[in-house]
């Protein structure tokens, strides 16, 4: 509630107070005590008068809220200048602003439908003279769709009786109409007759209604008292339940039979019963009925037959018991029509009788068995000779069944078969069984997919087939990068879930003519039965379009891409375990190759294995032999472009091969565990050599060094770097761990190790910022430091698009408190352009490549 009122009449108050006792102190005269308890009471109610004008206003304010915000208008006309006054409603009912209406007076008129005009006229009139009145009717809004609204009106008149002006509500009921429409309709799909009944008479009957009452239209008994269809005999009866309805003392009718009396006076005996409902928001009775004439005829029929058929079924009583319980049975006439079935029959064919009787058995065929097999049953049984065997049927919804079935002909004076009876067990359950055990043994059970199992079997059959044929084909190893991240980050349960999904994917993308396994984990395999690079690329490319766009798991959006090894048949190999092998070998080189890639088996990828191993041999002796450097690379204030720190980047100088790329190195070490001991090197001497640079330097500047995502993991890590500061006596806050997206995949650990690093003071970055995974909410619970847009990212800057997305990263940093520094920064233009979006940090060879930290020293020694 605001306090305007109650300070505005408490300043009043005071300014005039304190001129009147300024003056009266100024002429020398004294101030009673009276007159200040008298002004202080003043003073108090001039507040209490300021409140209740607050307080009042508040709720002016709350009421105007409401009626401006809902599908209502409230309304006034005045009848002495003919003005119109409304609230904003007006806006949202009829799309037409309240100043609109306030001038053309008539504009609620002109909106209505033509076929309701004479509804509003009736309205104006009724209203104009004094009556209260509420009316519903069509209008057109603004953009011209139409609408039902319910005006009301209420005259206020003076003391001679003249309307003064008329207070009125219009309120959008265009849901309700629907709602009654649909209610219609659903009354008018009913297979049986509906009769709404409001006030005892007929508002509204389908169809069905309509015919069983012998009228040819709605409008025939729309109207009419419903108890002129009941006969005399249960008018009375009538009457009292209706007025049980209405008075509220019952909400339903149970089911009864009535004889009624249509149009056309014939007798008719219906089934109905009644429940008490709502339509157009007024209480009506739904009554559904039943014409049940001609089946009364028929149940009487059928009486005086089953007194003539009682003592045979009786006879009979016990025997189908027995039958009926034990065993599945039908009963055909000589020419395969069916002439009994029993109960078990039609559960397990899920056919009534009805339906059954007087058809041939073809009603259950499944398809699954040839015409042989039929004809060859049907010649065994039309001569006498009984037939044994497992049939697999059909039933009425799609649902597939087993028989063990033996069909008994019997045979008439002349020795032909006048009927023949089919006894069945269903072994459904057996069978399935048998089909679950061996689908089990060939399949992966979590995507159905072929397993390797059926995969190896399968490559058997088909190389010796292909080299019978001399047919080429190719061998497509399927990896799936990051699929650990989201058993690590989203759990088990949403790995399978992507596993399936992936299935479904490369389902979609293969022809029938291809074969798809589940290899394991998340690898799978695909045979196709060619061996062109052409059409095998393209295959390739067409699977791998399949992983373009995200996988939606339980609303949570996944991105996965393949990494695809293929191996061709005879070219790479002749058995399936050369050509498993090398199509292995060349996947992972297409992950090494920056994944979400393919490639084909060449034996320099044998070679390039070979490398590898060479590099992890000599990489356990680089650290002893002291073949590691570090080369610094200035971060520069892009204002001032002054130097304000650097990044320590790691070379490897051998002896016999020269200089090696950190990117041919560094995965062999993370992968073989030698990442540990580089990185507490790299760590101690980055903090070594700052030491000497800042020795010369009047403002301490810090040095920002990389951590591998598996460094970060380990148990010890901040332990350990906590041990390098205490042992050099080097300032924490002076150092900078740069850390990667794929380390917030783990956010719980990630957080904890975080804030321990932060509690010794050291700065935590994330680098290459916007090629990874992170989420807003990840980052902000880890409380990162600084973020380092991607380099790749500023290097595109000037096509507008990649302008867009480095602005956005800048801003988002921003907003969330981070440091943003720019990575990869070459040209002046991409400085401009990064100081308009916001970016103050910049490092890249537009300042410097990275340098000799020896050179700083010698830099900084000469000032």
């Amino acid at each position: 509630m605001a306090y305007m009122g109650r300070i505005l009449a408490t300043t009043i108050f005071v300014f005039i107070k304190a001129y009147f006792y300024s003056k009266a102190l100024l002429n020398g005269e004294a101030i009673q005590t009276t007159e200040w308890i008298v002004t202080v009471g003043l003073a108090f109610f001039v507040y209490y008068l300021g409140y209740q004008y607050d307080k009042a206003n508040y709720f002016a304010k709350s009421l105007e809220d409401v009626f401006d915000n809902t599908q209502t208008m409230i309304w006034t006309w005045e009848a002495a200048t003919g003005k119109v006054i409304m609230s904003e409603g007006c806006e949202r009912i009829y799309g037409v602003t309240r100043k609109e209406f306030e001038r053309q007076t008539d504009l609620w008129f002109l909106t209505i439908h033509p076929e309701d005009r004479p509804i509003g006229l009736y309205f104006d009139s009724r209203t104009r003279n004094g009556f209260d009145e509420t009316v519903r009717y069509r209008i057109y809004n603004q953009s011209g769709n139409i609408k039902w609204v319910q005006m009301v009106g209420h005259p206020v008149l003076d003391h001679h009786g003249n309307v003064v002006k008329i207070n009125g509500v219009t309120i959008d009921i265009t849901k309700e109409k629907e709602k009654d429409q649909e209610y219609k309709k659903i009354i008018d799909a009913s297979p049986v007759a509906n009769v709404i009944i409001k006030n005892g008479q007929v508002e509204y009957a389908n169809s069905n209604a309509v015919q069983m009452l012998g009228a040819g239209c709605l409008e025939e008994i729309s109207g009419r008292n419903v108890l002129e269809f009941v006969t005399s005999e249960n008018q009375e009866q009538a009457e009292e339940c209706l007025r049980e309805i209405e008075e509220g003392i019952i909400e339903h009718v149970p089911f009864k039979e009535y004889e009624l009396m249509t149009l056309h006076h014939t007798s008719i005996i219906v089934e109905f019963s009644g429940i008490k409902t709502l339509f157009g928001e007024e209480s009506v009775l739904l009554v559904v009925a039943k014409d049940i004439t001609e089946n009364k005829r028929v149940m009487k029929e059928k009486e005086r037959a089953e007194l003539d058929l009682k003592k045979t079924l009786k006879e009979l009583k016990e025997l189908k018991f027995a039958i009926d319980e034990a065993t599945i049975v039908s009963i055909a006439d000589a020419e395969g029509r069916i002439t009994y079935v029993n109960d078990r029959f039609e559960e397990s064919s899920e056919y009534t009788r009805k339906e059954i009787l007087g058809r041939n058995h073809r009603i259950v065929n499944s398809g699954y068995h040839d015409a042989s097999f039929y004809k060859e049953m049907w010649d065994t049984i039309t001569s006498g000779e009984v037939w044994k065997g497992i049939v697999r049927n059909r039933s009425k919804y799609g649902n597939f069944y087993w028989l063990d079935m033996t069909i008994v002909p019997f045979l008439d004076e002349e020795q032909k078969p006048y009927q023949y009876v089919s006894i069945r067990n269903d072994i459904t359950d057996k069978i399935k069984s048998q089909q679950d055990v061996q689908h089990l043994a060939y399949h992966d059970s979590l995507t159905s997919l072929g397993n390797r199992h059926a995969m190896n079997r399968f490559l058997k059959d088909k190389l010796e087939t292909n080299k019978g044929e001399q047919q080429e084909m190719s061998l497509l190893f399927i990896d799936f990068d990051r699929f650990k991240n989201v058993n690590d980050t989203l759990g088990h349960s949403y790995g399978d879930l992507l596993l399936q999904h992936i299935a479904k994917r490369l389902q979609q993308s293969i022809s029938s003519e291809e074969s798809l396994f589940r290899y394991g984990g998340d690898e799978f395999i695909v045979v196709v039965n060619d061996g062109d690079r052409r059409i095998v690329e393209q295959k390739v490319n067409d699977l791998m379009e399949q992983f373009s766009e995200a996988i939606d798991l339980k609303e949570q959006e996944v991105y996965t891409t393949p990494s695809i090894g293929i191996s061709r048949f005879p070219r790479d190999g002749v058995t399936s375990e050369e050509l498993l092998r090398k199509a292995d070998a060349a996947m992972y080189h297409a992950k090494d190759n920056g994944r979400n890639t393919y490639w084909f088996y060449e034996t320099f990828i044998g070679e390039q294995r070979e490398k590898e191993a060479h590099i992890e041999q000599e990489l356990r002796k680089a650290l002893k032999e002291k073949q590691f450097s570090l080369l610094f690379q200035p971060k520069v204030d892009l204002i001032t472009e002054e130097t304000i720190g650097y990044e320590a980047l790691i070379r490897w100088n051998h002896p016999q091969l020269g200089t090696i790329s950190p990117l041919d190195f560094i995965p062999v070490a993370e992968e073989t565990g030698l990442i540990h001991d580089i990185g507490d090197w790299v760590i101690e001497e980055a903090c070594r050599i700052l030491q000497r640079i800042n020795e010369n330097r009047e403002v301490q500047v810090p040095v920002a060094v990389n951590i591998s995502a598996k460094q970060f993991e380990r148990v010890d890590f901040v332990k350990k770097a906590s041990a390098i500061f205490d042992r050099l006596g080097f300032n924490p806050r002076l150092v900078e761990f740069e850390i990667t997206e794929s380390i917030v995949q783990k956010v719980e650990r990630s957080v904890k190790v975080i804030q321990a690093l932060k509690s010794l003071g050291v700065t935590v970055s994330m680098d290459d910022f916007g090629t990874g995974y992170s989420s807003l909410s990840a980052l902000q619970d880890m409380d990162i430091d600084v973020l380092k847009v991607d380099q790749s990212f500023i290097q595109k800057m000037g096509n507008g698009k990649s302008d867009s997305l480095v602005q956005a990263i800048i801003q988002m940093g921003d907003s969330l408190g981070f440091t943003v520094v720019a990575e990869g920064v070459e040209t002046k233009e991409h400085v401009e352009l990064l100081k308009e979006y916001g970016c103050t940090i910049g490092q890249g060879y537009y300042y410097s490549p990275p340098v000799s930290p020896y050179l700083l020293i010698e830099e900084y020694s000469l000032y």
